[in-house]
């Protein structure tokens, strides 16, 4: 019997979110490191290239300035388009040119977009927890899937997360 039905569209604005903002350990992590990569990258290439014209050696200023130009560029945009044209793929490949999720809550914990679905055992998620926007199913510390509050259409959303929990136990 279905106790629970989510149903939201994945917009470009929050696949933005999610990729941003990763709640698994490890690519929370990944992204950090990436960042602190670009970070340091410019900071050093700016050093360098600050050095070496107070030295006189335009010409590895210039590389150095180039180097640390396109990791701001990777930082800044570079990231953000390549997030943009992963969803504007994975949208062309949906049949209404629309990402809407659904999630079920039966005997399974059954997770559909457009025409593939994969089905868990409540067994497979170890806790779940909240956040603002979502309900957090957690299988371990780095995979999570988020439940969109406000995109029940069936069963009451203000007992999900009790009922949830009493389900992983």
């Amino acid at each position: 019997m279905t106790s629970y039905i989510s149903k939201t569209e994945i917009t470009l604005e929050k696949y933005m979110e999610i990729s941003n903002r990763p709640l698994g350990k490890k690519a929370r992590a990944d992204l950090n490191r990436w960042k602190i990569t670009k970070i340091a990258g410019i900071a050093v290439s700016a050093a360098i290239a600050g050095l070496a014209l107070n030295s006189g050696m335009g010409e590895f200023s210039l590389i150095s300035g180039v180097f640390g130009l396109v990791m701001a560029y990777q930082l800044f945009f570079q990231r953000k388009n390549l997030i943009k044209k992963k969803y504007a793929e994975t949208v062309d490949l949906l049949p209404d040119k629309k990402w809407v999720r659904t999630i079920t809550f039966d005997d399974k914990i059954t997770v559909a977009d457009g025409n593939n679905s994969s089905v868990f055992a409540y067994s497979d998620y170890k806790w779940a927890s909240e956040n603002e926007g979502y309900f957090l199913l957690y299988r371990n510390e780095n995979i999570v899937l988020r439940v969109e509050k406000g995109s029940f259409t069936y069963g009451n959303e203000k007992d999900f997360l009790r009922w949830i929990s009493n389900k992983l136990k």
